[in-house]
């Protein structure tokens, strides 16, 4: 079986849709498929060169009209390549596919349906053709969470049955198995003890009720850092923090690097996840993976990744947010601690793997 990957993300995108490609992809490869594997991109950014270096001999890149080329000129390439089952993994197909090659996609999330206000009219239609199209066309569809597969019955109408329910593979570095760090790692200003929450500075992830609830705890608050990458909402979240006078319970840590946010991870004493909606909540399993238990909202994908060992409370309520900080009690969060290790064994790279699998053999067969 010959397995082609739609691989631009792969060598084009640092982060989110990036990291499930190479996530993906290395986990087959360290199972032994790695043979069975093309991957396949209009272009390599330079600061992935050397992950080309190590993937020169199945990756296949188009020599001239690369504007085109992932929709159309593939299909020459994919019948070369004797390919079986074509993956597109970020909610695109190719507009032609040869005779006798299945595909599957990947779709994420439905956020410019849910949320249409944050996008601009073009990148709604964009997102929604061409999404749409992948949806109808493929073989078979991995929705990351059962949330996304329902969004897609509701607005789309697959087949329930061709959708398949498969999370995103984890790869949050460990430190050490007591998370210990010395106190030159720290951060300056940074408590021992502290809440963190992991996520880009926008309007979704709802950064500005928690600081409300934040707020409404007052001398009661633990600290609270709030770790991510720069967005829209970062200037207003800032200000908010010196209006209401919180800078002594608030830390903000901006484009934290890696090592930087593997130790807040395992040095924080909880996680908290107030993000209105997610099609798979990364932060919240990276958490879980540092063994902390995590208070977020029942909506959407958090409540699959937690299970029980997860603290609820109301994204749009200040006041639900506050009264969860409150109740978090360490004995409350011991018996909670208690039920990850269960709930992670759900994520685990060889389950994950075996669902993938399962899909492409029944598509070739």
């Amino acid at each position: 079986m010959r397995l082609g990957f739609d691989a631009k993300r792969f060598y084009n995108n640092s982060t989110g849709l990036g990291n499930y490609a190479r996530n993906l992809i290395n986990a087959f490869d360290e199972r032994g498929m790695r043979e069975a594997i093309t991957l396949f991109t209009p272009r390599v950014s330079s600061p992935f060169l050397g992950l080309l270096d190590q993937n020169q001999d199945r990756t296949v890149i188009p020599t001239k009209k690369r504007a085109l080329w992932r929709q159309v000129g593939i299909a020459r390439d994919l019948e070369k390549k004797q390919i079986d089952v074509y993956h597109g993994l970020s909610a695109e197909l190719p507009l032609q596919i040869p005779e006798g090659v299945k595909t599957v996609v990947t779709i994420h999330d439905m956020l410019f349906r849910r949320f249409p206000t944050y996008y601009s009219y073009f990148d709604r239609m964009i997102y929604d053709r061409k999404t749409r199209r992948a949806v109808e066309k493929a073989d078979r569809v991995i929705a990351i969470s059962q949330a996304t597969k329902q969004d897609l019955i509701n607005y789309y109408g697959k087949d329930p049955d061709l959708i398949h329910v498969i999370p995103v593979i984890c790869r949050m570095p460990i430190i050490n198995e007591a998370g210990q760090t010395s106190d030159s790692d720290r951060i300056s200003g940074i408590p021992e003890e502290y809440l963190l929450c992991v996520s880009r500075f926008e309007r979704r992830k709802n950064h500005l009720n928690l600081l409300k609830a934040m707020a409404s705890l007052g001398s009661n608050a633990p600290h609270l850092v709030l770790a991510g990458a720069d967005g829209d909402q970062l200037k207003a979240l800032r200000a908010y923090v010196k209006d209401n006078k919180l800078q002594n319970q608030v830390s903000i840590v901006v484009n934290p690097p890696g090592t930087i946010l593997s130790q807040l991870y395992a040095n924080c004493r909880a996680f908290i996840f107030p993000s209105m909606y997610e099609g798979f909540g990364m932060p919240v399993l990276e958490a879980m993976q540092f063994g902390k238990v995590v208070m977020t909202t029942e909506n959407s994908s958090m409540s699959e990744i937690c299970g029980d060992s997860g603290l609820y409370f109301d994204a749009f309520d200040p006041e639900s947010i506050a009264e969860c900080i409150s109740s978090a009690s360490q004995g409350k969060l011991d018996e909670h601690s208690a039920l990850l290790g269960a709930q992670i064994e759900l994520f685990s790279t060889d389950r994950i793997v075996k669902a993938h699998q399962e899909i492409y053999s029944g598509l070739a067969s």
